[in-house]
Formats: structure tokens, C-alpha cells, sequence
């Protein structure tokens, strides 16, 4: 028998940890956890034999009446009592707040007071654990908002995919900018025979567009192919709805900003800034947001060379890490997006470029919505105590969760935070793990013992709402999207397809919760499905009527001919332009008049 086995007899003295009892249940009844590292010392009274295995039966100090059962081999014999653990003592209280003070004379001077003061301070160990709930939340004492969100489509439901979708696209700004913008663009481009677009004609453009995400195929061409294949039995023959040329030619003039403002603009985003604030606008009037709104970032992936997007970024770990940076705000209860931020290194001309960057940022985003009550839910990125304090002028609370930065807080100078909080006289237990009710371990008089507590309010909140934006770029790059379809080397259609695609994710989220009751459990894909059957039905036959009539008053800029000259060689013929007066080779089918080049958006406007 081992030498510590031999002195093990009834009466002696031992000690052991709460690892050697036999369940969890018994541990609990010692106010300890089998993982805690503490001893628990008593007397054997009495040693039986079980099996193999000899137990004694330990009388432990401190909890009279009860009896802890172990096994002998994992009993340690103890010679006398246990010495009781004394408080430290103030010189090895200076000395370990004195530590490292030799940095410079200023932090020995701050140390030195802060020493003097906790001097003074009764000392109150770790182990003096008062069970109390503790709440700061400045909600529950001010006016804060607590309704739930609305949709501000009317009668929505009883309406359509495809009112949703529209409803989150600034129809209006579509049909009195980007359609004339575009129309310009290609009499800037001279584009052979082109036709007057329609806003009509442009829906229908989009709503195949849509036909495409539904049924990706590798070559675009495909889609206009009458004849049978293997994977595709029924040819799709979207020349049913408009032909390829058409389509192919509305894109290669397709622009969100007209050209004579792009080319007098030294902004290198003047493409979509002003789509971009439209879009902002419709969707703040779209939905009346809940009391929780959620910040976070977007990427619109970028495949092309990083020189040919102004503002590309790369991130890691994201899963698109190259790409268009926005930063967003969204509804937390809906999920739906609401509003956008470009995120871009020059911040001259925004608004709130006075104030540093992030906290410009949220300004930007939260602005539709001071002075509300509603509640801003943010990560460490966006988190400080300034943003906080900003918001809270702004009339908007705020939960972000804040990095542990050097010298923050700003009294633990080149100290770690644990060792710090060994002087402090009040230690907070709290957890930001899920579930209600948390049960902790804490150690007192060096024993564990497990405390249960009630989580507040705000870690609910945070973690109810802190993935609202995440689920809305989930479900729009999780299946084939408009970007995976509009393949081009122009990053302004990839924006374009960027936008489409959060108005097509907030249309889906906004069923999922105000749709038809019978309708709101139905897939993505049948969402879709609906969406590209609507687009391409509503609009299929005004999108087909434009044709080359000039009584319509289209402008379109054609060539006007060639003739044959007396020495049988043929000539472009050639017009006075109506503007200038220079001799041109083109004319306008509104009024079969010359107009050069040049002219273009002056026969726009005055025509």
C-alpha cells in the first residue's frame, strides 16, 4: 500500500479537490463545481469498501451535517489546519499598482494618486459576493419607441410580387431621370436606329433581367434561341418579348446619371450619387421602421481590375472580400434595408463631414430618424462612447459593443483588466451568452459555489438584432442574383444589378411578413418566379409598340443615307444641323431635321 494510502485512518485530517466527486449533483451540495480548483478539506469518519475501491466518508469543514463520499486515492493527507488566507497587505498593495511606473513620471504620478485614494477606501475582497440584479438601461426611464413596423404599400395584403419589387424602387426618379438619361446616352453614342425607351420598355428590359436569375445560362444568346436543346426542351425565345438586339442596345446605353453631368462632374462616383440618394429617399417612405434598427456593412463583389471601380475595397473574410463597400442600416424585426451609405475614402461634400468618420457615417444613416426613441444596434466597428453620446443628442439610444482598446478604460494605464478589477469594490457578474436566465460560477472564502441571474434586457436585444443586415445580404447572394447575370466590365451596371438585387431581397422580406397570409410561407425561388412572370406580362405589350413612327414624338437618331454621285461612287448624304448649323450625316426622326453629335442634349431639351 502506497505511503499516503497507510496514514489515511479514521480521524486524520485530508483535503481534496471537487473534481474526485462522483457527480455533478454532489458537487452542488458543496456550493462547488467539479471544474473548480479550490480544496475542500474535513475528517475521515469512517472507510468502506465497495468492489475494488475503498471509500472514506469526509465530515468537510464549514457544512455540518453532510458527508462528502471519495475515493482514498484521491485524498491528500493534511498535517495541520489549513492556514486562513489573509488580505494583502498595503506595501504589496503599493507594489503591485506601482508595477511598471517607471514608463514615464506622468503615469507614476496617476498611479501614485490612484494608490492614495484606494488607500483611504475600505478593502473589500473579491470574495464578498452580493447577489443583487444590477439594470442600465436608459430605456425604461426615457420615451423610447416600441411600436412595430409598417409597410406603406397600400393594401399590401392583397397586392403582388411585383408591387412589392416596384415599391422598392424610386419609380418616380426612374421614369423622369434614368430613362431620359439613357435616351440621351445613346444619341451621345450615335446608336443606329435607336428608339425612344419607355419606362415601360425599361420594366420589361428589367423584368427579363429577372427571367435570366430565374434560369441562368451560361451564354446570354441562349435566351433567344427558338431551337430545342438537351437541358432545354421548350426554347425560352425571349423574342417573343423583345428582341436581342434591342436588349443588347438598351445596355450598352444603360445610365443612372445623364452624360453631361458625368462629363462636367469631377466626382468620380457622379454615376450613382444621385440614384443613390433617390433610392435612399423612396426607401425611408417605404417602410416605417420598428423600434430596433440594425447598422452594419454590404459588399457588391467586384470581379474586374481593381483600377476601374473608384471606390473598391478589400476585406478579409468576407465572402465576397473585393468589392463596392456600403455601409447600411436595416429594420431589425423585418430585416428589411432601408437605407445606404457610400462608403468611399474623400468625405468632402457629404453631409456631417465636420464630424470624424464613423460617426459621419451614422449620422448619415440614422438620419431620417432623429429624435424618435428608436433604438440603433451597431458592432465594434461602429461602437464607441462618442458614437453613443452623438446618438443620444440625436434623440436615438444606442447598443454597440465596444473593442478593448490600449488604455481603455482610461484609468487602466498599461495594467490588464483582470488585474485591475482585483482592487475595485464592486465586481459585476453578467453574461452575453443566449438564454433569460444564466447560471454562473463564483468563488467566496475560497470555495465555488454557482449563482443564477437574470440577463438583461439589452443583450436580448443586441443579439435579436445584430444579424438583421446579415440576413438580408444572405438572401441576396445566396442564390444567382442580378449581378451574377449582368456579366460586364462596367462598374456602374454592376452597381446597378447591386441595387436591383436589395430591392428584390427587401420585396421577398417585406411578403414574408405584410404579403397575403396564404402566400407569405412561400420559397425564394417561387417569390421570384412570380416577380419575372408579373414584369414580363404587365409590361410585354407596351414594351413591343415602339416603332420608328416620328407622330409619337420619339427622338431617334438615324443616318440619313447614302447616294450615288455622277462618277458612280456613293456618298453619305448630309443635313445643316437645326442647332449649329454644321453640316451632319445624322438627323432625328421627330422632326427629320440634321443633328449633329454635339447637339444631342440640346435637341433633348428644346425639342
Amino acid at each position: 500500500m502506497p505511503k499516503n494510502l497507510a496514514r489515511l485512518t479514521i480521524g486524520v485530517r485530508v483535503s481534496f479537490k471537487p473534481r474526485a466527486f462522483t457527480s455533478f449533483e454532489e458537487a452542488n451540495k458543496f456550493n462547488t463545481t467539479k471544474a473548480s480548483d479550490e480544496r475542500l478539506f474535513g475528517i475521515i469518519t469512517a472507510i468502506e469498501v465497495e468492489g475494488r475501491s475503498s471509500i472514506a466518508v469526509i465530515d468537510v469543514d464549514g457544512f455540518a451535517g453532510v458527508h462528502a463520499r471519495i475515493k482514498l486515492d484521491s485524498l491528500k493527507y493534511e498535517k495541520r489546519q489549513p492556514a486562513v488566507l489573509q488580505q494583502r497587505s498595503s506595501l504589496k498593495l503599493k507594489q503591485m499598482m506601482l508595477r511598471g511606473l517607471w514608463i514615464t513620471t506622468v503615469i507614476a504620478a496617476v498611479m501614485m494618486k490612484m494608490t492614495a485614494v484606494m488607500m483611504k477606501m475600505p478593502m473589500l475582497t473579491r470574495n464578498q459576493w452580493i447577489d443583487e440584479e444590477v439594470v442600465v438601461d436608459d430605456r425604461l426611464v426615457k420615451l423610447s419607441y416600441t411600436r412595430d413596423p409598417q409597410l406603406t404599400l397600400p393594401q399590401a395584403a392583397y397586392s403582388t410580387p411585383m408591387a412589392f419589387f416596384k415599391h422598392f424602387l424610386p419609380m418616380e426618379y426612374i421614369g423622369q431621370h434614368v430613362v431620359l438619361a439613357i435616351n440621351a446616352k445613346a444619341a451621345y453614342l450615335s446608336i443606329d436606329y435607336w428608339q425612344m425607351l419607355t419606362v415601360e420598355e425599361y420594366m420589361l428590359w428589367i423584368g427579363l433581367w429577372t427571367c435570366m436569375v430565374l434560369i441562368p445560362l451560361s451564354d446570354r444568346s441562349e435566351y433567344w434561341s427558338k431551337t430545342p436543346t438537351f437541358l432545354l426542351t421548350s426554347p425560352l425565345n425571349f423574342s417573343r418579348w423583345m428582341s436581342r438586339r434591342r436588349f443588347e442596345t438598351i445596355l450598352q446605353a444603360h445610365t443612372l446619371e445623364h452624360p453631361t453631368v458625368i462629363q462636367s462632374s469631377a466626382d468620380p462616383l457622379v454615376d450613382i450619387r444621385a440614384f443613390v440618394n433617390a433610392y435612399n429617399d423612396n426607401l425611408a417612405a417605404a417602410l416605417i421602421a420598428g423600434k430596433t434598427m440594425t447598422i452594419d456593412e454590404s459588399m457588391n463583389q467586384w470581379l474586374g481590375k481593381v483600377s476601374r471601380m473608384p471606390n473598391v475595397k478589400k476585406i478579409i473574410g468576407k465572402p465576397h472580400p473585393v468589392g463596392q463597400e456600403f455601409k447600411n442600416i436595416a429594420d431589425a424585426t423585418t430585416n428589411i434595408m432601408i437605407r445606404l451609405d457610400i462608403s468611399e475614402k474623400n468625405q468632402d461634400g457629404k453631409e456631417f463631414s465636420d464630424k470624424p468618420r464613423v460617426t459621419g457615417c451614422i449620422l448619415r444613416l440614422t438620419k431620417p430618424w432623429f429624435a424618435s426613441g428608436r433604438t440603433i444596434v451597431a458592432d465594434s466597428w461602429f461602437g464607441s462612447p462618442a458614437v453613443a453620446a452623438e446618438l443620444r443628442k440625436k434623440g436615438l439610444f444606442s447598443i454597440v459593443s465596444m473593442k478593448k482598446r490600449k488604455y481603455w478604460p482610461r484609468n487602466v494605464l498599461r495594467t490588464s483588466l483582470r488585474t485591475y478589477l482585483e482592487f475595485m469594490d464592486h465586481i459585476t457578474c453578467s453574461t452575453t451568452l443566449p438564454g433569460s436566465t444564466v447560471s454562473h460560477v463564483v468563488k467566496e472564502n475560497n470555495r465555488s459555489r454557482r449563482v443564477s441571474f437574470q440577463r438583461a434586457v439589452v443583450f436580448d436585444d443586441y443579439n435579436e438584432a445584430k444579424g438583421a443586415i446579415d440576413i438580408n445580404n444572405n438572401i441576396r447572394d445566396n442564390m444567382i442574383s442580378y449581378h451574377d447575370v449582368i456579366r460586364t466590365n462596367t462598374w456602374q451596371h454592376r452597381s446597378f444589378a447591386f441595387f436591383l438585387a436589395v430591392a428584390e431581397a427587401n420585396a421577398f422580406l417585406a411578403w414574408r411578413t405584410f404579403g397575403p397570409e396564404n402566400l407569405r410561407g412561400i420559397t425564394h425561388f417561387k417569390f421570384r418566379e412570380r416577380l419575372a412572370s408579373e414584369l414580363v406580362h404587365a409590361y410585354e405589350y407596351n414594351g413591343t409598340e415602339n416603332t420608328s413612327s416620328a407622330s409619337a414624338g420619339y427622338h431617334s437618331l438615324v443616318v440619313i443615307g447614302k447616294k450615288v454621285g455622277s462618277n458612280g461612287k456613293k456618298y453619305s448624304m448630309q443635313k445643316q444641323c437645326q442647332h449649329c448649323k454644321r453640316r451632319t450625316t445624322k438627323m432625328c426622326v421627330c422632326n427629320q431635321l440634321g443633328v449633329c453629335t454635339a447637339c444631342i442634349p440640346t435637341h433633348f431639351r428644346e425639342v
